[in-house]
């Protein structure tokens, strides 16, 4: 349960501990000081910034050369680190249960999507 919060806050062995709130706010300034967020629901977005900020190019480009590599989004939609999984619809008894067994990761999810949103303006397009 909360896998990515219990893993950001070194808790990720402790699956019988209970999370505090405090653990989940560690969690979103790690994720605010030290991520570039990316978002599967706007992946051209999430390309171009990964490729913006991490200056990803071409083997052979320059430096200040400002073609980007397409590289990052072929590694990321190539597939290979996808699995398939059933639908699950919004609202369903399913979703309800994983809702509140992972409840702290759905906050800290919410949490990434506005700071995706705050990084548009800190990383250059």
């Amino acid at each position: 349960d909360n896998w990515m919060v219990r893993s950001l806050v070194g808790k990720a062995d402790n699956t019988g501990t209970p999370l505090t709130r405090q653990d989940l706010d560690v969690a979103i300034e790690i994720i605010r000081r030290k991520c570039v967020v990316g978002l599967m629901d706007d992946m051209e977005e999430t390309i171009h910034r990964f490729n913006s900020y991490f200056s990803f190019r071409e083997s052979g480009e320059q430096k200040n050369d400002k073609t980007k590599s397409p590289k990052c989004k072929e590694y990321i939609t190539s597939g290979s680190n996808t699995n398939s999984h059933p639908p699950l619809e919004e609202g369903s008894e399913t979703w309800k249960l994983l809702e509140q067994k992972n409840a702290a990761d759905v906050i800290l999810y919410r949490e990434a999507e506005q700071i995706f949103k705050e990084q548009n303006s800190l990383i250059p397009h």
